[in-house]
């Protein structure tokens, strides 16, 4: 390509631009309290934020929301967009379901100025940011796209499924599942059974005490968990060629190859399944 070309191409390139970055301080409140009974299920569906959850001793779930503009969109799209963005709550007694709706947001169309080619459109989508409050026993189902997850002092059914946001969780008990894609998962002291599933993530929960059949899954990814030397277990892992799996626990082995390890943990307790195609699992006593 001769230097004329390059030159016509960079031209155009500086020619092309972005609404404008102005970052908008728009934004818009959302709060509402509906019956839940204790025990009952609370769903929630977001796309991009945050949700914080605690427990309080009511029979109702207090939804308090801020949505706030996407990163770097003009003033005028950063109001529209956010007034174009819904939380939906539906149900109550046994069961809630709160999703924040971006149905109706705007595209931002996108032109090459000197040329008023048009390239097409495309959305930004607000923040939404949740506090949310609920009966302390609970079964819970979040699922969610790049979101800072926190969730403190449950019991019950816990289930979160998250690509590319954080889980951060601490003094549960109950049945705990986490599925995420890439981001990462703390969980600070858990009672109770685990369901832990990661693609190319990281994943640690300390002080845990295993009390009903456990799995632990990465692809790629990492997963430790810090266990109380009391523990008994019954482990089976099926390994990958390129897995890692360390234990500081002795193990007493049943079967022991390339692929496969069973044994038992202190003489033998609740089932822990372990599986790895190319990742680290760690079992370490706390």
């Amino acid at each position: 390509m001769n230097r004329k070309h390059w030159t016509t191409l960079a031209i155009l390139a500086l020619a092309f631009t972005l609404p404008g970055l102005a970052q908008a301080d728009d934004q818009k409140d959302f709060n509402q309290t509906v019956a839940l009974k204790s025990g009952g299920r609370l769903s929630i569906k977001t796309y991009k934020g945050s949700i914080k959850l605690t427990p309080w001793n009511n029979a109702r779930v207090e939804i308090v929301a801020k949505i706030v503009p996407g990163d770097e969109v003009s003033d005028e799209y950063a109001e529209r967009s956010v007034e174009a963005t819904l939380v939906k709550v539906r149900g109550s007694g046994s069961s809630v379901y709160i999703e924040s709706d971006y149905q109706d947001v705007p595209c931002q169309k996108r032109t090459w100025r000197f040329l008023g080619i048009n390239t097409g459109c495309s959305k930004t989508l607000p923040f939404v940011h949740y506090e949310i409050r609920a009966p302390r026993e609970l079964d819970l189902r979040v699922e969610d796209y790049k979101s800072d997850i926190e969730l403190k002092g449950f019991e019950g059914r816990l289930s979160v499924k998250t690509y590319k946001g954080t889980v951060e969780a601490e003094k549960l008990s109950g049945d705990l599942r986490i599925e995420t894609y890439k981001g990462y998962a703390r969980i600070d002291g858990i009672r109770g059974s685990l369901d832990i599933e990661t693609y190319k993530g990281d994943v640690r929960i300390d002080s845990a005490r295993i009390e009903d059949r456990s799995r632990l899954e990465t692809y790629k990814g990492n997963i430790t968990l810090s266990l109380s030397e009391s523990q008994r277990l019954d482990i089976r892992a099926d390994l990958g060629r390129r897995a890692d799996f360390h234990s500081d626990f002795p193990l007493s082995m049943r079967t022991r190859n390339r692929s496969n390890i069973e044994g038992e943990i202190n003489g033998g307790g609740p089932l822990l399944s372990i599986e790895s195609y190319k990742g680290e699992i760690r079992l370490l006593k706390r």
